[in-house]
Formats: C-alpha cells, sequence, structure tokens
C-alpha cells in the first residue's frame, strides 16, 4: 500500500533573510528524507514503540 509522507521545508524569514534561502531549505528537507528512507527509517515494519514502565 502506497504511503505519503508531508515534507515541509522551512526557510528563515528572520533579520535580512530573503527568497533566497527557500531553494537552500528545501533541497535540506529533500535530502532528510532521502537519508531517512535510505536507512528504513521510514519503513512502518521497521518501527518501534516505546512504552512507559
Amino acid at each position: 500500500m502506497p504511503t505519503t509522507v508531508p515534507v515541509k521545508a522551512v526557510s528563515d524569514w528572520g533579520a535580512d533573510r530573503t527568497d533566497t534561502a527557500q531553494p537552500a531549505a528545501a533541497r535540506n528537507a529533500a535530502e532528510f528524507v532521502i537519508r531517512m528512507v535510505s536507512a528504513g527509517a521510514l519503513d512502518p515494519h521497521t518501527w518501534q514503540t516505546l512504552h512507559a514502565d
């Protein structure tokens, strides 16, 4: 079953920031997702649930 994973790229709109930061934020978000998929972290069959005792 296909799964959709929303990804949000956050760029800093603080002091002296412009639209030029947006491509880097999008690239960083995409690289993060690629690394997570490559590591198997987005495979629900490998997820572990932590339980408080």
